[in-house]
């Protein structure tokens, strides 16, 4: 992925530009760390942080940051997607991830809305391979719930906003990832708003989240409408 070498920064969303993230599908890390090592950072002061992934956060995020990613040839995407639905010209959802493969044909859009009852809706959209289609599920009391606490947590929106296919490793060197989907994800929820590109896979409290909308919708015994 080449691109010039930039600091980190963020993407500017407009008045009405919801949050937007970007999602793994497959894709191999190289770079060693603990998988079973609980580790903390601290975007800002006063917020303590998870960072149990191969990205080192603290390195991407802060006044101390010392790392200076690629930033993704195709973040254009997420900017025209923010764009669109600014203009109107694409339904707008609390939550949307939009995942792109780099050597497959295809892409997938998954939107979460939610309703007066608490419950929230999730809705998938895949073009341009043999599996296109839309779907939708209702998530259960419990699924929802965590889903409005994942959404509630400060250390979601303090996560670096570009992740590119090479990153700070948490074993102090760089790592590397290759092959993978890039995922966008838009958030406007409650106040808050966020919009995030990760290259290749997914990562922190950003991935744990993409993969909520994603899994329903591949459990053999679910059933989509």
């Amino acid at each position: 992925m080449k691109a010039p070498v930039q600091p980190p920064r963020a993407i500017a969303p407009t008045a009405a530009a919801l949050f937007a993230l970007a999602c793994l599908v497959v894709g191999t890390a190289v770079g060693g760390y603990s998988a079973s090592t609980h580790r903390i950072y601290a975007p800002r002061a006063g917020l303590a942080c998870p960072n149990d992934g191969p990205v080192d956060f603290s390195r991407l995020v802060g006044p101390t940051a010392h790392w200076t990613p690629q930033e993704p040839d195709d973040e254009h995407f997420l900017r025209e997607r923010l764009r669109r639905l600014e203009d109107g010209a694409e339904q707008r959802a609390p939550v949307q991830v939009w995942t792109i493969g780099s050597m497959a044909p295809g892409q997938s859009k998954f939107t979460a809305t939610r309703g007066a009852s608490g419950l929230w809706t999730l809705t998938q959209d895949r073009e341009g391979d043999s599996s296109a289609g839309h779907s939708r599920i209702t998530l259960s009391s419990a699924e929802s719930e965590q889903l409005d606490r994942m959404l509630a947590d400060a250390c979601l929106y303090a996560e670096p906003e570009i992740i590119d296919n090479e990153y700070p490793s948490a074993d102090g060197k760089s790592g590397v990832c290759f092959d993978g989907a890039n995922t966008y994800v838009d958030i406007d929820f409650a106040g808050r708003r966020r919009a995030a590109v990760q290259a290749c896979e997914t990562y922190g409290l950003t991935g744990k989240l993409v993969n909520l909308l994603r899994e329903p919708f591949f459990r053999p015994n679910r059933s989509a409408q």
